[in-house]
């Protein structure tokens, strides 16, 4: 079975901001909307480098800072990434801030590269695919990503490590999936937390 292939798609080095570059004990200093800022201000200065103006925040609907003792990193993203038949979209940012590295959130549901790639913004007909499949599933209030990948016949849906198919005409599920991941050392798991 195919799987959910989300990529992040690192687009700048930490050449691009690094007069800005802040340590580890400076950002735990900081409160949580201080930290956010500084991400957001790191993603627009990336945006003016390469011309981006396909981003809107009001796309973003889910903000969450992961910290180990080597990392601290944003993410905002779409919670929901419903990805259109043969498409390629982009669904948010990963701003690592101790190496100023701004990555892009790609989903690619098509076997064939798009130019230029933009952020998904749904129009009325994709909210209302998104709400067929919310309904069919009984999903009430999303807390974790999900990714909705339309095809001819189906979506296919992915929750993380696990997912199924859902027809588009019947409403019903198939094909459910699930793999194991390796846990990662308990020394280098990120801390989330989540938008308020």
């Amino acid at each position: 079975m195919k799987i959910l292939l989300l990529l992040m798609a690192l687009v700048l080095s930490n050449n691009g901001f690094g007069q800005n570059k802040l340590t580890y004990d400076q950002i735990d200093k900081l409160d949580r909307h201080s930290i956010i800022r500084f991400a957001k201000e790191e993603i627009d200065k990336y945006l003016i480098l390469v011309g981006d103006s396909s981003f809107d925040y009001a796309l973003i609907d889910t903000i969450r800072i992961f910290k180990n003792k080597k990392k601290y990193c944003v993410q905002f993203e779409q919670i929901i990434k419903y990805v259109p038949f043969n498409t390629v979209y982009y669904y948010g940012f990963y701003v690592d801030l101790l190496e100023n590295n701004v990555s892009k959130m790609l989903i690619f549901n098509t076997d064939t590269i798009v130019n230029p790639i933009i952020f998904f913004h749904p129009n009325e007909q994709d909210r209302e695919k998104i709400n067929f499949v919310k309904t069919a599933l009984s999903l009430g209030s999303i807390n974790e990503s999900i990714g909705i990948l339309e095809k001819e016949t189906y979506y296919e849906i992915g929750y993380g490590s696990s997912g199924e198919k859902l027809d588009k005409r019947s409403g019903e599920t198939y094909d459910w999936w699930d793999r194991i991941e390796e846990v990662p050392d308990p020394e280098e798991m990120l801390i989330e937390t989540k938008k308020e």
